[in-house]
């Protein structure tokens, strides 16, 4: 019959009208719609930005871009999604930071006034006074004990007690002790490979300073403390003011 035959490309046509041609009747042409592709040639490239630190860094590079495919609704769009991405990338790891973070983090200020309040608490009431007498009286026994019979030229404090008036510090007096310790300890001395020598030494040289400024705070304690010490340094010929008592370390 009457009609019309077209020739179409990459399209079959029905079995039996032969292939890349379609017969159509007249009263079919009026329902005929046709397509065509929006562009031809090379796939578009991909737009992809580099990850920035913030959003207003890429402010230079999404310019250059945008110059480049403002003609192109497609790209301009893909560059819209792509600039979204990274906003969204960066709003998460700030989420996540947030996360990590202290909650309220106090300011410096805060810290160094929270920190005066709890070094002063160590030496509230009577702790600090107990623990003088606690320990003048222990140098009192051991010089009645020293000295009432006859003893080897050894240390007045066995070193299981001095031992024990160190770790009492430590745990009484933590704040006091340990900025005691970060100003004479460097951190080499608790590597194992380290004399022991050198780490006791260090122990007893802490353990006499933080007793000199008990002393210094008041100097009715620890008398024997002191005494024991200034007799010690005469007896090696340092005429001069106890800072360090040999007869413990």
């Amino acid at each position: 019959g009457a009609g019309l035959e077209l020739v179409v490309l990459d399209y079959p046509a029905p079995s039996k009208r032969g292939f890349g041609t379609i017969r159509l009747a007249w009263k079919e042409v009026p329902y005929i719609e046709v397509f065509t592709s929006f562009t031809r040639g090379d796939d578009r490239p991909v737009i992809a930005l580099t990850q920035r630190n913030a959003e207003h860094l890429y402010a230079d590079e999404v310019s250059g871009i945008l110059d480049q495919v403002k003609n192109d609704d497609r790209q301009t769009l893909e560059l819209a999604l792509a600039l979204e991405k990274e906003k969204v990338r960066i709003l998460k790891r700030q989420l996540r930071q947030a996360k990590s973070a202290p909650t309220n983090p106090s300011p410096p200020e805060d810290n160094i006034t929270q920190f005066l309040i709890s070094i002063e608490y160590e030496f509230k009431g009577s702790r600090l006074q107990q623990f003088a007498q606690e320990k003048n009286l222990a140098y009192k026994k051991a010089w009645n004990d020293h000295y009432t019979g006859f003893h080897s030229l050894d240390r007045l404090l066995p070193e299981s007690l001095a031992d024990d008036i160190y770790t009492e510090i430590e745990t009484k007096f933590p704040l006091h002790f340990y900025a005691l310790r970060n100003i004479m300890f460097g951190f080499q001395a608790f590597i194992p490979s380290r004399s022991h020598l050198d780490l006791t030494s260090k122990k007893r040289s802490l353990t006499n300073y933080f007793f000199a400024m008990i002393r210094v705070r008041d100097s009715n304690n620890l008398i024997y403390w002191a005494m024991v010490g200034t007799m010690a340094m005469f007896n090696n010929g340092a005429l001069i003011q106890h800072f360090k008592n040999p007869l413990i370390g």
